[in-house]
């Protein structure tokens, strides 16, 4: 059965989402049954696109609709009141990068979610790609990590308007880092320092809501291993891949291949799928997702949300770009519980 879906902030020129939103309606993974916008003419515009009720007003939208899940994409103008209403209705949330902007509000929502659960989704995530389940189900592929290095590089809203493409923008630079600082938790942990440097901009007091451009960050962890990584919204091209290496070999991962090499060298396994496009990681994230929360009550059931731990991350990229220093995740967490 189809999960009624409400589809919130949605830049309805992102010609991916629309693909794969069509597709998941299409397949009947979802129903739209309404849009909501902050503003009237373009919530007009996403109501014609998907031909369902729009709303400008999103209490009303709730009140009127009956969605079990919704796609949100949190501009500024999108209260953080809105996630809590939903997520205090039960009702899921499919979130185009973090639908928080700070640690704080990282902690306010961790407030209402047990630390595994099956109603909040950020997007994208890589270790739902292809390759990285393949390494996950391997197991010594990622464990106990010496050095790991990745680059997480999307087209974001400026690249957009100068190519002239509705392709697979993002809205800023906070929706890769998102996904490249719950990666290297995953693999990784929390790192005990984070160095960073952004070229463009790089928010604004504690928020990473508006950060834009290029970063390279530098984390160190606990048992002295390393990650390096940089992350960009202003490639032309969706580009993610990760090497990890550890006592056991080197893996080298993409969205569609891997390829695991021990310590000699010699590559003893590897195996790859052809490239798929964005609307294909989205539509086929979007089942998972609706899978998970249409599914009776498991240990199995969602996943660690890591919301704090993450939003620590992008926290202390963006203060170390101010300092010029190296900033404590752990701590920077510890301060705001």
């Amino acid at each position: 059965m189809a999960t009624a879906c409400a589809i919130v902030g949605l830049d309805i020129n992102a010609s991916q989402w629309v693909e794969a939103i069509g597709a998941a309606v299409k397949s009947g993974v979802i129903e739209v049954v309404a849009t909501g916008q902050p503003f009237l003419n373009q919530a007009r515009e996403s109501g014609t696109l998907f031909d369902v009720p729009f709303y400008a007003d999103m209490r009303r939208m709730l009140l009127e609709t009956s969605p079990r899940i919704a796609i949100v994409d949190r501009s500024a103008r999108i209260s953080l009141d809105f996630i809590e209403a939903l997520l205090n209705q039960g009702i899921g949330v499919f979130s185009i990068g973090p639908p928080i902007h700070s640690l704080n509000e990282a902690h306010r929502i961790a407030q209402i979610l047990e630390p595994v659960s099956h109603l909040l989704y950020i997007w994208p995530r890589m270790s739902q790609s292809w390759a990285m389940r393949q390494c996950l189900q391997t197991g010594g592929f990622l464990k106990s990590p010496r050095f790991i290095s990745a680059q997480f590089h999307a087209p974001g809203l400026m690249m957009n308007r100068k190519r002239q493409s509705a392709d697979s923008f993002v809205r800023n630079m906070a929706v890769p880092a998102w996904d490249a600082m719950r990666t290297i938790l995953e693999i990784g942990g929390s790192p005990a320092g984070l160095f960073s440097s952004i070229v463009g901009n790089a928010g604004e007091r504690d928020s990473f809501a508006g950060i834009s451009g290029h970063a390279a960050c530098i984390a160190r962890f606990l048992n002295s291993a390393t990650a390096a990584v940089t992350i960009s919204d202003r490639d032309p091209h969706w580009q993610r891949n990760i090497t990890v290496v550890s006592d056991e070999g080197t893996v080298r991962i993409t969205d569609a291949s891997y390829q695991f090499f021990d310590p000699s060298g010699k590559c003893v396994e590897e195996d790859s799928i052809p490239p798929q496009p964005v609307s294909r990681s989205i539509a086929d994230e979007l089942e998972i997702f609706c899978q998970h929360f249409s599914a009776p009550v498991s240990p199995s059931r969602g996943w660690p949300h890591l919301l704090p731990e993450t939003a620590s991350m992008l926290t202390a990229m963006i203060l170390s770009q101010r300092t010029g220093m190296s900033e404590s995740p752990m701590h920077l967490r510890s301060l705001a519980t």
